[in-house]
């Protein structure tokens, strides 16, 4: 939907005194996301041309983060015949698992590393899929030496990570353009590989203020477990001198004890999942204190099992977001990796709502998310009043909220 059909489908139900469903509401709020990442929004119709193009490229076999033993990729790559056969190795439903997750992106991945072509068009198509949602502000993140070529657990890429950081700039500038949205970039320095992390630093700190479509952050992805977080602690402590904002993930496989180490240790400003957090009222109650904001993705933390639950349906009423509220924790909605798991930041909200959340509750999440944004304040407040307008326009009582 256009941004001028979404204005008329508003003030239809303005003029009329309607209340939209629920989807409707979600989809014509003006979202702000703040937990994405970029190659799990990946388009699966690219994913499925480059995966045909490259076929020849692809590893025969890589390690299986859920067996971790050898997994066929070029065979199975070879096997689609369509689109929807592809979908099914790259997608994740109903397995309740992060390294069957994991397993999606070492199958698709390599279809696009190394090609900045292929990046940067993914890039634009990012925005593209916001757009279509009616995200009118994204903090994208990703890791640029894992889009270069080479052996990424090796830690051998190469190509300059710079040319990944440029070519998904060009494609994000080309489609905030064509779309009016703004979405900035966060840098993921990796678990696993601790020595990429001062280049990242390096990175953040050369594109901060290469608006638009900066680089507003930095963070550590691709898991807690059997890593030691205190390799990356150098690199972040130099990020805090030079005013770098950081969030980190924590709390989603990992304990309690992460969520501290990244709000207390790391000094993050923001925490990716921090679920395990809900089960720690005083740890809880001190990030709250500290004004740590959680980045919750509760279609994600279904799918991970990142969320722990016994019952055979999701007790959305029972999800840790409902303990982090109660605690007057600041919290957004996010969609992390939405082509893998099948969502879109609309679903995510009508799953809150689903979940027990009003609607004025729901938009103050919303709210929560640009306070908590990294971005330009300008760019902020012009965000502000969309949200402020649509809230106006279809509930006035929650302007005040």
């Amino acid at each position: 939907m256009a941004p001028d059909e979404r204005q008329a489908v508003r003030a239809g139900y303005a003029t009329h005194g309607e209340r939209p469903d629920d989807k409707t509401w979600a989809h014509l709020l003006p979202k702000v996301e703040l937990h994405v990442h970029l190659d799990g929004a990946f388009d699966p119709a690219l994913l499925f041309e480059l995966a045909k193009k490259r076929l020849g490229e692809l590893p025969e076999n890589t390690e299986s983060a859920v067996t971790g033993k050898a997994m066929a990729v070029r065979d199975k790559v070879a096997s689609c015949e369509k689109l929807e056969d592809f979908e099914k190795l790259i997608t994740c439903k109903g397995q309740r698992s992060l390294k069957a997750m994991l397993d999606c992106f070492n199958i698709f991945l390599p279809c696009v590393r190394g090609d900045l072509n292929a990046v940067e068009e993914m890039s634009y198509r990012f925005c593209c899929r916001q757009a279509k949602e009616n995200v009118v502000y994204t903090e994208v993140r990703y890791s640029p030496h894992l889009l270069l070529d080479g052996e990424y657990f090796s830690g051998e890429t190469r190509l300059d990570p710079e040319a990944a950081v440029a070519a998904v700039t060009r494609g994000l500038r080309r489609g905030c353009r064509e779309h009016g949205i703004v979405v900035n970039q966060i840098l993921c320095c990796i678990s696993f590989q601790p020595s990429w992390s001062t280049a990242i630093v390096d990175l953040a700190l050369k594109h901060r203020d290469a608006f638009p479509c900066a680089v507003v952050g930095i963070d550590v992805a691709a898991g807690e477990v059997g890593d030691d977080p205190a390799q990356h602690a150098p690199a972040f402590q130099r990020a805090n001198e030079l005013g770098i904002k950081a969030t980190l993930h924590a709390g989603e496989m990992g304990g309690p004890e992460n969520v501290r180490h990244a709000v207390f240790d790391f000094r993050a400003a923001r925490v990716g999942h921090g679920y395990a957090a809900a089960d720690q009222p005083e740890l809880l109650k001190a990030c709250v204190a500290e004004g740590a904001h959680f980045e919750v993705c509760p279609t994600s933390s279904q799918e991970t099992g990142a969320w722990h639950y016994t019952d055979d349906k999701p007790p959305w009423p029972k999800h840790p977001l409902h303990a982090m509220l109660e605690a007057g924790a600041s919290v957004s909605i996010n969609s992390d990796d939405p082509s893998v798991f099948v969502t879109d930041l609309t679903e995510e909200f009508c799953v809150c709502l689903r979940a027990g959340l009003t609607r004025q509750e729901a938009l103050q999440l919303n709210r929560n998310a640009l306070q908590a944004a990294f971005g330009d304040r300008k760019e902020l407040q012009e965000v502000r009043r969309l949200i402020d307008a649509y809230a106006m326009q279809m509930d006035p009582v929650s302007v005040s909220a």
